[in-house]
């Protein structure tokens, strides 16, 4: 749960709350705002998938699901950079988890690839 008030919850009100502040609010808008939506919105249930349901993946599926959450990184450290506070109270701790799971699945999978 506090997974998802992190991923979901606060960057949907930092957005709603500071809406057309920043460079990067063009993509929020008509015709991006869909496909942005869709992107966000599948790198956040990547995360979950990998988080929750690993047992239940095959090694080339969590590959693809890494690669995503490494985009998901690229996405955020955008936004971080076109705004005007570098820092972002939101974008940091995203930041940390996708880290975190990109970090602790390659060293299963290398662990598990170099037992063998």
């Amino acid at each position: 749960m506090l997974d998802l008030i992190q991923l979901v919850g606060f960057p949907l009100l930092y957005l709603i709350l500071f809406n057309g502040e920043f460079d990067y609010s063009f993509v929020f808008e008509k015709p991006y705002n869909y496909f942005t939506y869709l992107v966000i919105g599948t790198i956040v249930i990547c995360y979950f998938i990998v988080t929750y349901f690993r047992i239940f993946l095959e090694e080339s599926q969590i590959i693809f699901i890494l690669i995503l959450l490494g985009a998901g990184l690229f996405i955020n450290l955008i936004i971080m950079y076109n705004q005007e506070a570098f820092l972002s109270i939101f974008n940091i701790p995203i930041l940390l988890l996708f880290i975190m799971q990109i970090a602790s699945n390659t060293t299963q999978l290398t662990s598990k690839k170099y037992s063998k």
